[in-house]
């Protein structure tokens, strides 16, 4: 038996895991270093010689360090796809018991840290305050409230959902709010998704919850041009209709 027969394990990380997990200590430094320039090296490099005629061999002088780019990295940024991207935000929800949340402190300053802790509430306690104050929040769970609202200079606020990407200080959005006539053509092939989206776009940037901000909205169009929905109905049914 040779020492390809053993497999290194640890029993405490079986334990807590529960999967068959192998154990290999890096006892040299190359291994340390492999790693790190692996995740942090640059991009690659090809060398290139830019002489007409064979001259006398200078690696400075000969040799231009230039940018190798792959034909996949090519394309990749041609598509204008993401290089890197973040998957997910993680937001800590801290849970404490009654009259024992941290304090954070310096030495010397116990007193003030203390009368500071007293006048602040933690994200848990404006939890409880939000579920007093809000019967939405009632029915959301600690981990589901971030994604409902945002929590804000010690306090739960609701979160806007943005509907567009036009911002309330941009040339289009004074166009809208100048607009005294809004219309809208072939009303039929726009969505209630769309026709929703229009209406909480100008409820924002008018800064009135009437229907449309408030202004006046004439729709135009052929509903005939439009098939009729027949539940469960076939194809001839439906242009026949």
């Amino acid at each position: 038996m040779v020492n390809r027969f053993v497999v290194p394990y640890n029993p405490y990380m079986l334990l807590k895991y529960n999967t068959p997990i192998n154990v290999e200590i890096c006892t040299s430094l190359r291994a340390v270093k492999f790693i790190y320039t692996y995740i942090y090296k640059r991009f690659d490099c090809a060398n290139m010689v830019l002489s007409a005629v064979q001259a006398q061999y200078n690696e400075i002088a000969n040799y231009i360090g230039a940018r190798y780019v792959s034909a996949p990295e090519a394309m990749w940024r041609l598509l204008g796809s993401h290089i890197h991207d973040r998957s997910h935000a993680v937001m800590r929800l801290p849970v404490h018991l009654p009259n024992q949340k941290r304090v954070p402190f310096k030495n010397g300053h116990e007193e003030k840290a203390l009368e500071a802790a007293r006048s602040r509430q933690t994200m848990l306690e404006s939890w409880f305050q939000l579920n007093q104050s809000h019967s939405d929040a009632q029915t959301l769970l600690n981990t589901n409230i971030p994604y409902n609202y945002v929590y804000d200079r010690n306090n739960w606020k609701r979160r806007k959902r943005r509907v567009s990407s036009m911002r309330s200080t941009s040339p289009e959005a004074d166009k809208q709010r100048q607009a005294v006539l809004i219309i809208i053509d072939e009303i039929a092939m726009l969505t209630k998704d769309g026709l929703r989206c229009i209406d909480s776009l100008l409820r924002d940037l008018l800064n009135n919850d009437k229907p449309f901000g408030g202004k006046v909205i004439i729709i135009g169009g052929d509903i005939r041009q439009t098939l009729p929905v027949i539940p469960r109905g076939e194809r001839a049914v439906v242009i026949e209709s």
